[in-house]
Formats: structure tokens, sequence, C-alpha cells
């Protein structure tokens, strides 16, 4: 009877043991393939974006104003695609990429004019590239906000004739369709537009840089249905739409808080803000916040400066009905002359963030439950000599 009680004991012992050593190297796997990658692209000016589509490294780099569209590859020599402006404009650009393809847009000046200029792949991994001018529409001042898709497009303000706020959804063949809104000023760095699955534009901003937030669904036939959604001190806005439709609006207060709320953009109130950090120090620059639609909610990112310490990028999941368990911290970009780069893509379903670290610049894949991983790796530190 003994013998079989100790017997049973060390089997059991042992097969804990086993199980032990399996799920530490399963934490160590997962560590690995979540740890900075360094991309092969060297350096020499500000870095605005930059992708990873196939083996080609897309990188949007150059002092303000001036943009350069730059593609490095180890079949080739890094060259310049586009050298372009935003002399002109309000900004911005976008440089758009999945796996596989990649297009970039940028609004200026070009031959004394302003337009968009738009440079896509053509997917047909021969290297070659598409380039299209399209002339603005409207009087200035102008912006220009990205419509995130597979296609290039973009949302454009201006004013037009009787004054009142013109927005013009264009690509690479032109003007598509146009709405005039009643309103007189739109310069703001926080607003954000969406196309959504049925062909609709949410646009969301401030009503006449104020602090009543609104969402704005432009249609067809010039259809423009305004939603206020409450007062929001917001210093930057940004957003992000899932393959149903849901709407991600995340924003970065004046208190220092991130908020993110998810709704359903024909039933957009009441709207629920979830707190995503707090203490959070941007500048009101562009891009310091971004959020992306994974395959199982949304993902929010966004930089805190440090001031003498290197500054922290954050991430946080955002569901329908409440944020993920705490932000986690993803890396340090380095502050080059006040410019801070950082770009979050969803590829595969998964969050992918890009920074530069000062020695070069890096990608990091991570799971799509942010919280999950960094408690699973926490345990790991603790008990498999695993460092994440």
């Amino acid at each position: 009877m003994l013998f079989k009680i100790l017997t049973t004991l060390i089997l059991t012992i042992a097969r804990f043991f086993a199980l032990d050593q399996i799920w530490c190297d399963a934490a160590e796997a997962t560590a690995m393939r979540a740890a900075q990658e360094p991309i092969p692209f060297f350096v020499r000016e500000a870095v605005h974006d930059v992708a990873v589509v196939e083996r080609d490294v897309i990188v949007v780099t150059g002092l303000a104003p001036e943009r350069q569209l730059v593609r490095s590859s180890g079949r080739r020599e890094d060259e310049t695609l586009v050298t372009a402006t935003q002399k002109g404009s309000l900004g911005g650009d976008w440089l758009m990429a999945d796996e596989h393809r990649w297009w970039y847009g940028t609004m200026g000046e070009h031959d004394g004019c302003i337009d968009t200029t738009f440079v896509r792949d053509d997917g047909e991994g021969d290297g070659e590239i598409e380039t299209s001018a399209v002339p603005a529409a409207g009087s200035p001042p102008y912006i220009w906000l990205p419509l995130k898709g597979d296609k290039p497009r973009a949302l454009q303000l201006s004013f037009g004739d009787t004054g009142n706020l013109l927005l013009t959804e264009i690509d690479p063949t032109g003007a598509l369709r146009s709405w005039h809104l009643p309103w007189r000023s739109h310069v703001t760095h926080a607003q954000s537009a969406e196309r959504l699955p049925d062909g609709r534009i949410a646009y969301v901003t401030h009503q006449n840089g104020g602090d009543r937030l609104m969402l704005v669904l432009l249609g067809d036939n010039e259809r423009a249905d305004i939603v206020m959604l409450g007062y929001a001190m917001t210093v930057q806005l940004a957003t992000a739409v899932d393959s149903a439709g849901r709407l991600a609006i995340v924003s970065s207060m004046k208190d220092r808080r991130i908020l993110g709320t998810v709704i359903d953009p024909d039933h957009p109130v009441p709207l629920t803000w979830h707190e995503l950090g707090t203490e959070a120090r941007l500048t009101g620059n562009m891009r310091e916040l971004q959020v992306i639609a994974t395959s199982d909610g949304f993902v929010a990112a966004w930089l805190s400066r440090g001031g003498e310490e290197r500054s922290q990028l954050l991430a946080r999941e955002l569901k329908t009905n409440r944020a993920g368990i705490a932000a986690i911290g993803i890396g340090e970009p380095l502050d080059r002359n006040r410019e801070i780069f950082f770009s979050l893509r969803g590829e595969g379903g998964e969050p992918v963030f890009y920074w530069d670290d000062g020695r070069q610049l890096v990608r990091r894949r991570l799971p799509v439950s942010l919280a999950g991983y960094d408690f699973v790796q926490g345990l790991a530190s603790l008990f498999c000599n695993v460092h994440h």
C-alpha cells in the first residue's frame, strides 16, 4: 500500500514538472515570436511611416514639409519612388499596407497647384508602381484625411463657393462624391474618417473646432446625417472600422486621459467611454494616437512623451462594451528633433507595431489579447526564466 502511494506521488510530481516544462517552452516560443525584429533600413532622416510588404521595406521619410517615399529591398539599392511637398495643405499623408501590397497618399503643392498624390503598388510582385495626381476641389485651407482600405481613397476638406465646408471623396481617378456642410471651420487635428462596409463614410470631428464631438455619416446623393456624440475636450482623435461596420473612436483628452468607445454608426448614442490610459503626455501633433481593428475587437496605441526619460509606446485592447485589463508597454521610440515616429498596423488580424528605437527601425507583432499575453509572460519570467 505504501509503495503504491509513493509511486502515485512520484508520478504526479513527474507529470507536473513535465507539463510545467511544456508550458514554459510554449511561453518562450510566444515571447520569441513577439520579440522586436529589426527592419533592414538605414535611417538618414526623420521617419514618418514604414511598412514591410513581401521582401520590400516601404518608408516615408524627410524633413517637413517635404516627403520622400523610399523602397528598400535586398534585391536592389534604396529607391526614391516619389518626392512630394505638403506646402499649401494642413496635412496629412498616409501609408496603407498589408502583407502583399501598399499605397501612399499625400496632399500639397505640385506644379503650382494643390493636389493629392497617390502612389500604389500594382500587387503583381514585379516592383512596378502607379502614380496619379488629383487636383484639389474648393478653396483653402485644405485638409486631407485617408480612407483606410485596400484601394487608395481619401476625404478632402476645403471650402465651397458659399464659404461653407466642402467634403470631397477622391481616388486616383478623381472626385467621386461631395457634400456641403453648414460649417465654416475645420482646422483641427481632432478629426478622422473611415469608409464603412456599406460604402458610407463616417466622419468624426468637432463642431467648428469646439468641444462638441459629432459623427457625420456621408452617403450617396450628398446625404449627410449628423449625430451629436456629446462633449469631449479632445486633443487628438483616431478611428478604425471593423468588417462588421463597428466604429472605434479613441481620443486623447486635455486632462491627459486616453478614452475609447466602440459604436454602431446607425445607433451611436448613448455611447460609453472607456478609460484606456492616464497621464498620457501627447504634444498635439498628428499620429501620436492610433487604433486598428483586429480579429477580436480593436487595439489602441499612443505615445507618452517622457521629458528627460525615453518616451513610452503603450497599447490596450478595446471591445464593444469594455477595455482590456490594462495598458501594456510596447517599446521606447526615439525622439529625433522632437519628432517621434510609430505606426500600428493590423496584419493577419494581429497588431503589429513599428518604431525607431534609436539604432534602427524595428517591428513587433503581438497576439490579439495584449493583456493576456502580458500576464502569461509575466508568470513565465517568474517561474520559467523567460523574459519579454
